[in-house]
């Protein structure tokens, strides 16, 4: 059902024209494509993962633009690869919720990875967030609003104080990183106070602190990798440390299990005992 529910978000520009299909809200085919919401909006409509990251994660919006109340429900073509919370529920009027998706192997993701969001009207007296969505009324493309969700592995970098400068010397051009802006408008005033030669003197100084960047680069590359290595090795040790003890575990429920027939067993006989003694003891009265 999921995969003929994203044949509809793709559909053509020819189909999109027909009043059938104006009645339910298409998802754009890129996030920077306008969206009439029916009865919510989504923001953002592409989320990004950092893979860097152990247990990756984004979240999502969803607000209510109905004026009555509306159900809703998150789903994807990779189940297995993420943990949705909350993956469904009910919006009054004017409500959101905002939805986290968690990546849960950086290594398993792939960038046709997708959401979609459904959303149709509930009334007051349906409670039930699964029940509903059962309904013969939820294949219904008049009644369900959808929109699409695209993934990628290239979060927006975080913005600093400041703009990284572009220092300009002949016939080379060096930029100049954030952190190194002092040295270079000392290195601008001093080359415009001096001759032509003073100038390409600039040039030579400017042109070292390029190099340096990269050496820096992979150095951390190199911590980083070395990093993982190190983490990666832990979390075998404990994997297999976690196998011994599940074993030990399970042998001792074992235990427990011959402990408690032997029990059974035990008692069993002391019954039987117990009500051979009692039929002697009757029958020495009666004699």
């Amino acid at each position: 059902m999921f995969q003929s529910e994203m044949n509809i978000l793709g559909v053509s520009k020819g189909s999109a024209s027909n009043a059938s299909s104006e009645k339910t809200a298409l998802s754009p085919s890129s996030p920077g494509c306008a969206l009439t919401p029916k009865f919510i909006v989504v923001e953002p409509l592409q989320v990004a993962f950092d893979l860097k990251q152990k247990r990756a994660h984004a979240t999502i919006k969803i607000t209510n633009m109905n004026p009555s109340r509306v159900a809703w429900r998150i789903r994807t073509n990779a189940p297995t690869r993420y943990v949705v919370m909350p993956t469904s529920g009910f919006l009054t009027a004017n409500g959101n919720v905002t939805v986290r998706l968690t990546l849960a192997d950086p290594h398993k993701y792939h960038h046709r990875h997708r959401f979609m969001v459904q959303a149709m009207e509930a009334k007051e007296g349906e409670k039930d967030r699964k029940k509903i969505w059962n309904e013969e009324r939820a294949n219904k493309l008049d009644v369900v609003q959808s929109i699409r969700i695209i993934t990628s592995d290239n979060p927006a970098p975080k913005t600093t104080e400041g703009s990284p400068q572009v220092a300009t010397s002949t016939p080379n051009k060096v930029v100049v990183p954030s952190n190194e802006q002092s040295t270079s408008s000392t290195q601008n005033a001093s080359s415009a106070s001096t001759s032509v030669s003073g100038s390409s003197e600039s040039s030579s100084v400017s042109i070292p602190q390029k190099q340096s960047v990269p050496s820096n680069g992979s150095l951390s590359d190199f911590e980083y990798a070395k990093k993982v290595d190190e983490l990666t090795a832990k979390v075998k040790i404990a994997m297999n440390e976690k196998a011994k003890e599940s074993q030990k575990l399970i042998e001792i429920v074992n235990e427990v299990k011959k402990i408690e027939v032997e029990l059974d067993r035990a008692g069993a006989q002391c019954k039987d005992l117990n009500e051979k003694v009692a039929y002697e003891e009757a029958q020495r009265k009666v004699s």
